[in-house]
């Protein structure tokens, strides 16, 4: 018993990456490059691109438009996808942590 706790606490470190949402996936699954381009680099100058912005603003600002506390230049019918309805805090900063690095 005395090994099996260690053994046990070593393998759930280790696994714990794997659990580590998916940035990228997200990105792409949410059809967030729809507007937005592959990994966040808009050529169209009505979405913004996201690549390379800090990841902690990235994420702060898609929670914002998902509560409604802040609004884009889209108005009428053209407005965020709405995935973004559907994300989690921890998703956001995924999405965040991914485009940062593009």
């Amino acid at each position: 018993m005395k090994k099996f706790l260690p053994a046990l606490l070593m393998g759930l470190l280790l696994a714990a990456p794997a659990f580590a949402l998916d940035g990228k996936d997200l990105y792409e699954s949410k059809k967030c490059s729809m507007c937005h381009g592959p990994a966040g680099k808009s050529s169209n100058n009505m979405f913004p691109a996201l690549a390379g912005k800090d990841a902690t603003f990235l994420a702060q600002e898609t929670l914002k438009i998902k509560s409604g506390d802040r609004t884009g230049k889209m108005t009428g019918s053209m407005k965020m996808n709405p995935g973004v309805k559907n994300l989690t805090e921890e998703e956001a900063q995924a999405i965040g942590e991914y485009l940062s690095k593009q």
